[in-house]
């Protein structure tokens, strides 16, 4: 059986293994993938192997998922021995979830540098005014890094595929406030810079006031969902709103 095998070499290794693998280990046939070469010779062309993982106390593949897959490709990557065959690879049905898990930060980070711009630059076209523009997105970086503070702290929401998506959501109604108001300081007619914007409050705050509280009021009813998806986007946008 496996002895025979492990002993053999050359012509007698591939009679062995076809002899173990259509007797004890019959189990393993789909396991390894012989081809028969014109020369009447016999080469395993590829081969797999389970390995058993430990239960995941959590399901959360930041902490534990992406370590595993990366440390099981390190190991495969630091094997030395001579290749004949396409470099050896591990696979796993969750990978394709630890995968977004692994760069999703990163990604979080360029789509809100993405969104951020192209706000900057639609800003420029409805305020043209570089210092009120560059003040605009002051007050949207101030309003983000207060979102992510309380999903982390208050929510307890992770940074994932949906709630990346509801930030990226969340820069449009930052940006659609901050513009109205600075809009209405521009039209503004008063001599200082202080009755301007005392001015642009009396005459666009309670309409912005009015459409937060009526957003808010539409968002409620997403209170009740039993979906993560629909909870994280009410609690996010509520919170930018709030």
């Amino acid at each position: 059986g496996g002895a025979a095998v492990q002993g053999a070499e050359g012509d007698a290794f591939y009679s062995a293994l076809d002899q173990w693998l259509q007797g004890p280990g019959f189990e393993f046939q789909k396991d390894v993938l012989l081809v028969a070469l014109p020369e009447g010779q016999w080469r395993v062309q590829a081969a797999r192997m389970a390995v058993r993982m430990q239960a995941f106390e959590s399901t959360g593949g930041d902490t534990l998922g992406v370590p595993c897959m990366r440390d099981s490709r390190e190991v495969l990557d630091a094997w030395q021995e001579p290749r004949t065959t396409p470099s050896p690879l591990v696979s796993f049905e969750a990978f394709q979830f630890w995968e977004s898990t692994a760069v999703i930060v990163e990604q979080t980070m360029l789509n809100l540098v993405y969104a951020a711009a192209c706000c900057f630059l639609i800003t420029l076209l409805v305020l043209p005014h570089p210092v009120l523009c560059c003040m605009a997105m002051l007050v949207v970086a101030m309003i983000l890094a207060g979102l992510v503070g309380t999903m982390a702290l208050v929510l307890n929401i992770r940074i994932e595929t949906i709630s990346m998506i509801n930030l990226v959501i969340s820069i449009g109604f930052s940006i659609d406030n901050v513009a109205h108001y600075f809009h209405s300081y521009m039209a503004s007619k008063k001599p200082t810079r202080k009755e301007k914007a005392l001015d642009a409050l009396e005459r666009i705050g309670v309409p912005i006031l009015a459409g937060d509280a009526s957003t808010m009021i539409a968002l409620l009813p997403l209170l009740g969902s039993k979906s993560q998806i629909f909870r994280s986007f009410f609690f996010i946008l509520f919170t930018v709103l709030l």
